[in-house]
């Protein structure tokens, strides 16, 4: 809607600038006579240029406008798939962890925080998942699961299509072991 509307102003202000010009060419004939004379032509050229630089001004601002539209709408379809995604995964799975690509937790996780026995004002975010793993080779396990689930592209880490599965055990705040399978 954004985009249709900018179009739509560029091109009222495109057709008002070309009435502008027209008017404006008429009333210098009118007025001045012959269009030979050197300053009545001098005028005439100095209203096509003005009306040149309105034009590139007009499309530089429109298409401007056209960018910044385009970037909204893609970060809000991006918003909006990641918390499908996240909602998804809340049905089927009992905690969700987000974390960043050096493997930390992005965001507190209460159902983690509880699942652990951590205690209700404890916040994970910034925490490593692994720093709750039982030992070396659960972590090792982990980083082989998330090794073979991304892929290191030239725009950075992405998912692939097909998620790997791994069961890995935590170990609580008093010494339990939780058999827990990663996604």
């Amino acid at each position: 809607l954004m985009f249709a509307c900018l179009c739509l102003h560029f091109g009222l202000l495109l057709a008002t600038n070309s009435i502008l010009l027209g008017f404006s060419l008429y009333s210098h004939l009118r007025e001045f006579g012959d269009a030979a004379d050197p300053g009545i032509r001098f005028a005439i050229s100095g209203l096509v240029f003005t009306f040149m630089l309105k034009i590139v001004l007009l499309y530089a601002v429109s298409h401007a406008a056209e960018f910044t539209a385009r970037l909204e709408v893609q970060a809000r379809y991006g918003r909006c798939h990641a918390s499908a995604v996240q909602s998804l995964l809340g049905l089927m799975c009992d905690v969700v962890v987000d974390m960043n690509q050096a493997l930390r937790i992005k965001h507190h996780v209460p159902k983690l925080v509880g699942m652990l026995m951590l205690g209700a004002g404890r916040s994970l975010q910034g925490e490593r998942l692994e720093d709750f793993m039982l030992d070396g080779d659960d972590a090792e396990g982990f980083r082989e699961t998330l090794g073979r689930c991304r892929e290191v592209g030239g725009e950075g880490v992405r998912d692939t299509p097909t998620p790997s599965l791994s069961t890995v055990r935590l170990r609580d705040r008093v010494g339990n072991v939780l058999k827990v399978e990663v996604y």
